[in-house]
């Protein structure tokens, strides 16, 4: 973390492992990041007042890619605890994991929208990775992009009206 009046840097974490993407809860108190602390890749939580942390996930899988709903009471994330690499939601104390997605493929990079009622991601359905999108009353998946492209790293305009994304073509990554 760095502390933007005075410039310095702050460590965090001091573990002899990757600690990696962390994600500042909406009240900025909290932060989740994955760490292999333990083996595979595991959520860890971070109280930002006294940097103490717990464990949210502890399965014999992978868990990355974390993102707070807008109200920060749960994250998305993604894991491959069932064998393939879904969307899974959980309570901000690592309770009641959902999964969400159920499939073959490569889903990944999970966004809720701001007010909370869908959620972005992208899934390898065919050749590339494609754009959905997630109605989370009704589960309902709608493909946004083709399969002619790889899109990655979706993200919502604030009112929700947009999600801006990567596309790999040709001529390079273009937004």
């Amino acid at each position: 973390r760095m502390d933007l009046p005075d410039g310095k840097p702050q460590r965090l974490t001091s573990v002899s492992a990757d600690e990696t993407e962390p994600r500042f809860s909406p009240d900025g108190r909290k932060l989740v990041y994955q760490s292999n602390a333990y083996g595979d890749y595991d959520l860890l939580l971070m109280d930002i007042a006294d940097q103490s942390f717990v464990r949210l996930t502890e399965e014999d899988s992978h868990e990355t890619q974390a993102d707070w709903s807008p109200d920060g009471q749960k994250l998305a994330f993604v894991s491959n605890r069932d064998g393939e690499f879904e969307i899974f939601t959980i309570n901000r104390d690592g309770t009641q994991a959902t999964q969400l997605t159920r499939n073959d493929h490569y889903d990944a990079a999970p966004v809720w929208s701001p007010d909370g009622k869908q959620m972005a991601f992208i899934s390898r359905r065919g050749t590339h990775f494609q754009l959905f999108l997630m109605n989370l009353e009704n589960k309902q998946e709608q493909a946004l992009t083709d399969d002619t492209i790889t899109v990655h790293s979706p993200e919502w305009s604030l009112d929700g009206s947009y999600i801006a994304f990567v596309a790999d073509a040709e001529a390079g990554s273009q937004i």
